[in-house]
């Protein structure tokens, strides 16, 4: 798959739950860890995508978010959370982008430990230069790990069956690299994604509580 570095006008869109409130289905991780986990997974997906040349936009409650980003050399925009869950957060990020001058937008889930800038490009340059929609599904084919659009809405329908539900309103699938589809919902994700080379801040989450990489 080729990988061209994006346009300037690519803009990123993230939801980020407050860290206290995030991977709470996560039950093989202790629950005063799990805050940890989901910023330093939040984190390395947010370094990938600004690694990869786009704008950052991300909408959250979380306190300080802004100070931890900049902190971490991750330019962004901060908007507050509207309420309703993670596609609402997402239809106004994806609004204040378009305002803002974007003309494509990829909103991807906040947790992708093992994303490279390189996979951000590959998804990217997938798309072609032409208006659409696509879609990575998820490493089980259920879920959604990121939704793109130009010159079309965004129409985010994450979270459950969202694979079948972005085919279904006319986003294209597309064959992106492994790391761009590994989000963790479980134990056995967390597995395969600290197996395959997770990003520097969950790696070293990981270390801190003892857990290497499964051989």
């Amino acid at each position: 798959m080729p990988s061209t570095p994006p346009p300037a006008t690519v803009a990123a869109l993230v939801a980020v739950k407050p860290w206290s409130r995030a991977k709470s289905r996560l039950d093989a991780v202790g629950g005063a860890d799990r805050p940890a986990l989901a910023q330093a997974m939040a984190l390395d997906t947010c370094s990938a995508l600004v690694g990869a040349g786009c704008r950052l936009v991300v909408v959250s409650d979380q306190p300080g978010l802004a100070a931890v980003l900049a902190g971490e050399g991750l330019a962004a925009r901060v908007l507050p959370d509207p309420g309703g869950g993670l596609n609402p957060a997402l239809a106004l990020a994806a609004a204040t982008a378009t305002a803002e001058g974007a003309s494509t937008l990829l909103a991807a889930v906040s947790d992708l430990p093992c994303l490279r800038a390189e996979d951000v490009r590959a998804v990217l340059a997938a798309t072609g230069t032409g208006p659409g929609r696509w879609f990575v599904p998820d490493a089980s084919g259920t879920g959604t790990t990121m939704l793109l659009a130009r010159g079309r809405e965004l129409t985010p329908g994450f979270e459950g069956a969202s694979a079948a539900r972005h085919a279904a309103s006319g986003a294209v699938a597309l064959a992106a690299p492994g790391p761009a589809r590994l989000d963790v919902d479980s134990a056995d994700d967390l597995a395969r994604a600290l197996a395959t080379g997770a990003g520097p801040r969950t790696l070293a989450w990981a270390r801190q509580l003892d857990r290497p990489p499964a051989p």
